[in-house]
């Protein structure tokens, strides 16, 4: 992984929230805003799971716009910025068809019908997803590189001092659920931190100003005893178990998702001021009237030499 970021997080926002579809008349400049948290833990039943169902069944070419890796993760949570813009493109190209859809003729109220279906989760990125597109956006990563979050530490080890906390650094949620990035840091103060992070949470892609970092203690995920029963508590013999058939059942990815988040409340276990991979642990806040929907407790991963590149006009380089 490069050290010399072409852009901050904050710029990525910024491009997520004025994506510009070729073509489309429904807004000023074809411009749309990436503004809901879509995961692929939603379902089969999600509306962007919709969305991609009905491009396959009017569009059949649309997925060919990107490569088939990227076309998948546009619909998972995890696309890029110009992968969304040429899926966006294929939507309008079968407005006609839409428009008579049960599913998404509602959209159709409204003149800005893309930014109506992007509103209700017809596309969307979660938080992973945030974080990997933004490494290959700012050209830290060659690629998107999915990661569960905490395993983000391989990359950005953690760190154990505050002073360690630097822009571009991720903050990883103790239970394993969460990542965001550190976009800018205003200042440090009496051993806090007061700085500006980027994620994709609630409403999307998003910058939260006013947020503050200090030491803490927490109960952390026992991420190996997690990983260790995982495997067990979420398979296809355990779903029978539970749900014998003949029997009411949820549909399997359901289960999934049921069973991992009660395993990890069972795997949450006490510490002190140190978690997985002797990381400290961090108190992040809300920043006051909520700016940060994600507060919590955190660890804060640095890579060390990573910077915001700066074009230097006399070489004609990024440094």
């Amino acid at each position: 992984m490069r050290t010399d970021s072409l852009f901050l997080p904050s710029e990525y926002v910024f491009a997520l929230k004025n994506l510009s579809v070729d073509g489309y008349d429904g807004s000023s400049y074809g411009s749309v805003s990436i503004s809901s948290y879509c995961s692929a833990k939603y379902g089969s039943t999600s509306n962007t799971i919709m969305l991609k169902d009905a491009l396959a069944r009017y569009a059949p070419g649309a997925s060919g716009q990107c490569t088939p890796a990227d076309y998948e993760r546009v619909f998972s949570g995890q696309g890029k910025a110009e992968d969304f813009e040429r899926v966006l493109v294929e939507v309008t190209k079968i407005k006609d068809k839409l428009e008579k859809d049960p599913g998404f003729k509602k959209y159709f109220k409204e003149k800005n019908y893309l930014q109506a279906m992007l509103n209700d989760g017809c596309l969307g990125q979660d938080c992973i997803g945030f974080v990997g597109s933004f490494l290959d956006f700012a050209g830290l990563n060659k690629g998107y590189y999915g990661n569960a979050p905490i395993d983000y530490s391989n990359t950005f080890p953690l760190v154990n001092a505050l002073e360690d906390v630097k822009p571009l650094s991720v903050l990883i949620h103790c239970s394993g659920t969460h990542i965001q990035i550190v976009d800018s840091i205003k200042s440090v103060q009496d051993g806090v931190i007061h700085l500006t992070i980027c994620q994709s949470s609630g409403g999307g892609p998003q910058v939260n100003a006013g947020v503050t970092l200090r030491r803490g203690t927490a109960s952390v995920l026992d991420v190996k005893d997690f990983r260790r029963q995982k495997a067990a508590k979420t398979s296809q013999e355990a779903y029978n178990a539970a749900y014998p058939p003949g029997t009411t059942r949820p549909s399997y990815h359901d289960f999934i998702n049921e069973a991992e988040a009660a395993l990890r409340k069972e795997c949450m276990s006490p510490a002190s001021a140190i978690g997985y991979n002797n990381g400290a642990i961090f108190s992040l806040s809300g920043g006051g009237d909520a700016v940060n929907p994600m507060p919590g407790n955190v660890y804060v991963g640095t890579l060390k030499g990573m910077h915001k590149a700066v074009y230097n006009p006399a070489t004609g380089d990024l440094e």
